[in-house]
């Protein structure tokens, strides 16, 4: 049966843009994958539910079938802002922070036993800080070699400053802060040390909840992305005490990074939320992972690796396989910008293929019904 009317949950990444800027990239990608996926329509304005919920509507048509969708935000860009370490203080803080919370309690070799490439971006921005800390004593003493005495001294000092707001500024350029802030984000919510957060995701869970119970409705969709697919984990957990009804939901975690909080050594209720899931026999969820991103743990069991057993839930690892999405010229630009990378599974393609964004949240099939065949990996 085609689907007529959807809503649709979004949770971020651990990223300060807010609505503004998903509504504009939805829209935007939207009327792009039109153009291919002969998916047409419209997408409406946004609007202020309330503080941390906002939504707009889609009214497409699919082979001459309307489906309306109701694409509803659920915001904690505001926590993320207040998470969001900024100076070369606070990123050499976090930087000492993440040594001890990852290498100094043998987790980096879990993430190197999960994904070596997560292991990588975990040591970028080790390698640029220290780096940038090394070229600065270098160049001051360079300056203080050439110059001698306290006009030496002082000059050497401006120097190593200077080399240092100039590190800083580039790695703002290249992401190497927001990937550390990320590591460090994760490790304070694996402790517990974000209070804000447990508030947040009893909401959303309350949200996603009432949903579930609306009979008008044929599909509830819970998306997620980045660091928003760790909390998903814990808004889903929290929402299935709260309604039994689950035969039209679906959830799609898409470049997730679960295993940054659960593989944490105090996040056990973390890992209880994780336990819950894997145990209701109901529930669909699809994890998109492409291995070209650096940034996710791509094709893994992030389950099994946290001593999960998920024999119950229906849960598959698929790759986007983006590199069928793009013409060769345009996949191998996107291949050296491990930034934009992570965000194609929100954007439109070069060509038709198995991963549609627009097709999953605004088409006339459910994704349980367009990807009841596709096997894991």
């Amino acid at each position: 049966m085609s689907v007529k009317r959807r809503v649709v949950y979004y949770l971020s990444g651990f990223d300060p843009r807010g609505v503004r800027h998903y509504h504009a990239l939805y829209k935007e990608h939207f009327k792009k994958q039109s153009a291919i996926n002969a998916i047409t329509g419209s997408v409406s304005s946004r609007k202020k539910i309330h503080n941390h919920l906002y939504e707009w509507e889609i009214d497409a048509y699919e082979r001459g079938e309307a489906v309306h969708t109701t694409y509803r935000f659920l915001s904690w860009d505001d926590i993320v802002r207040a998470e969001w370490s900024s100076g070369l203080l606070n990123y050499y803080k976090d930087l000492i922070y993440c040594i001890i919370a990852y290498v100094f309690n043998g987790l980096v070799f879990s993430f190197a036993k999960a994904s070596p490439k997560q292991m990588m971006a975990a040591f970028y921005p080790v390698v640029y800080l220290f780096g940038a800390l090394a070229v600065a004593v270098y160049c001051g003493q360079i300056i203080q070699d050439l110059i001698g005495g306290w006009i030496g001294i002082l000059s050497s000092g401006i120097g190593i400053i200077g080399v240092l707001l100039l590190s800083e500024r580039i790695g703002n350029q290249i992401g190497v802060f927001w990937l550390l802030r990320i590591y460090a984000f994760s490790v304070r919510w694996g402790n517990g040390e974000v209070r804000s957060i447990e508030e947040r995701i009893n909401h959303f869970s309350d949200e996603i909840a009432r949903a579930i119970d609306d009979k008008t409705v044929d599909e509830i969709l819970l998306l997620s992305h980045s660091v928003g697919t760790i909390l998903s984990v814990s808004v889903l957990a929290r929402a299935l005490d709260k309604t039994t009804h689950w035969d039209k939901f679906g959830m799609v975690t898409l470049g997730e990074c679960i295993p940054l909080v659960s593989f944490q050594p105090n996040a056990k209720k973390y890992r209880d939320e994780l336990q819950v899931i894997a145990n209701h026999e109901n529930l669909f969820w699809l994890d998109y992972t492409a291995p070209i991103d650096g940034a996710c743990f791509p094709l893994h069991d992030f389950m099994k690796s946290s001593g999960i057993d998920h024999n119950g839930i229906n849960l598959r690892f698929v790759s986007p396989r983006f590199h069928t999405l793009f013409d060769k010229i345009s996949y191998k630009k996107l291949r050296r910008d491990w930034y934009m990378t992570h965000f194609l599974y929100l954007m439109s393609n070069d060509k038709l293929g198995a991963y549609d964004y627009f097709a999953m949240t605004a088409g006339t099939q459910s994704i349980r019904q367009k990807f009841d065949s596709i096997k894991s990996r």
